[in-house]
């Protein structure tokens, strides 16, 4: 892993470390954590560690919102395909509403879906943040 120059590691840290500690999505564990930290190298570059793991979840968080599709709009689709067609085709018509069943036990279950996708992404996260601050340790103990 290349070493970042101690000046960019403050500046990041300058720039970044109070929007990190008022954010709400980190735990109070992490903060306590990032904030035992002094102002030794070994501690700053650990502190840059923190902000870009953070940096790094915000920005999977909102590509992932960016590709998320709007459950309304599928709903729409669906309410208005079921007024288009004949009703008196009952084929077409029970096709239709058994895959609405389906498209509704999709939606309901979305969000406990993305939340086990955060917690693994969060648990990911965790045991990167351990793995480079153990590296970090070692290099300074040598």
């Amino acid at each position: 892993m290349p070493q970042v120059k101690i000046e960019s590691v403050k500046r990041k840290i300058e720039k970044e470390e109070s929007s990190f500690l008022n954010d709400s999505t980190i735990s109070e564990e992490v903060k306590d954590n990032y904030k035992s930290l002094d102002d030794s190298e070994t501690s700053l570059r650990k502190k840059y560690v923190y902000l870009s793991q953070w940096n790094a979840k915000k920005n999977k968080m909102n590509s992932d919102i960016d590709k998320g599709i709007d459950v309304t709009e599928i709903r729409t689709i669906f309410k208005e395909l079921k007024t288009a067609i004949d009703s008196s085709d009952k084929k077409t018509t029970e096709l239709i509403y058994k895959e609405l069943e389906i498209l509704k036990a999709y939606i309901d279950t979305t969000e406990q879906r993305k939340l086990e996708r955060y917690k693994n992404e969060l648990l990911k996260q965790k045991e990167l943040i351990e793995k480079r601050l153990a590296e970090l340790e070692g290099t300074t103990n040598l």
